[in-house]
């Protein structure tokens, strides 16, 4: 009876993971010949010369990247047990195949600074630019597609770091604003098509304004 009683305890006490899903507050595409940085549709992500960005500074006219915020103010205390991004990159993508993007895969990555849509200006990336590779929460590719034209899918286990998504989130739901910004960077060069180990190409990943509310980007995490 003791050892029921004790059994019965216990599953009183443990918690399945529970699941919240964020989409996407705002994007804005960083470019300098973005037309519409916050209300694009799509994000494109390229590097230059093999970089993914000028690690740590905010000049260079040539990389494309995608910034996106989320509102974290209603997340629970503590730390989740697991974080995973999902975005979705147009069909036919832009990079050609998957050989391709394993070979630059796309990256999110801490950010310096903040934004918002509203008053974005492209003089404004000097100061608000990707932080360094060692911010770098995850990195990952599609897996294989078809031609159905559907969009593709790609995730990321923001826990396999090197960055430490735990303690950035715990800054961002700290911060006065409550809100979680990222930057999605790559090394793909779209200005080549033969080099570094594969074609060239962007990644063009739907973006928070996007009115397919399935196709922003989403962050689900688990407490």
């Amino acid at each position: 009876m003791g050892v029921v009683l004790s059994i019965l305890a216990l599953l009183a006490f443990s918690k399945a993971p529970v699941p919240i899903s964020l989409a996407a507050a705002e994007s804005v595409w960083v470019y300098p010949l973005a037309g519409n940085p916050p209300g694009d549709e799509f994000l494109r992500i390229g590097g230059v010369g093999g970089l993914a960005t000028p690690e740590g500074k905010g000049e260079g006219d040539d990389w494309s990247y995608g910034y996106v915020n989320w509102d974290v103010s209603s997340l629970p205390g503590g730390a989740p047990k697991a974080a995973l991004l999902t975005v979705y990159n147009a069909n036919p993508a832009g990079f050609g195949d998957v050989a391709t993007a394993t070979a630059a895969p796309l990256q999110v990555r801490g950010l310096v600074g903040s934004f918002t849509g509203k008053g974005w200006d492209y003089s404004l990336s000097i100061k608000i630019h990707p932080d360094l590779a060692a911010t770098v929460f995850g990195a990952s590719v599609p897996k294989a597609w078809g031609d159905s034209k559907e969009p593709i899918s790609i995730s990321f286990d923001l826990m396999k770091g090197p960055g430490d998504f735990k303690a950035y989130l715990a800054a961002a739901k700290a911060s006065d604003a409550h809100t979680l910004n990222l930057a999605f960077t790559s090394a793909i060069d779209p200005n080549t098509t033969d080099g570094g180990g594969g074609k060239g190409g962007v990644y063009k990943i739907y973006s928070a304004a996007t009115k397919t509310a399935n196709l922003k980007p989403t962050l689900t995490l688990e407490y």
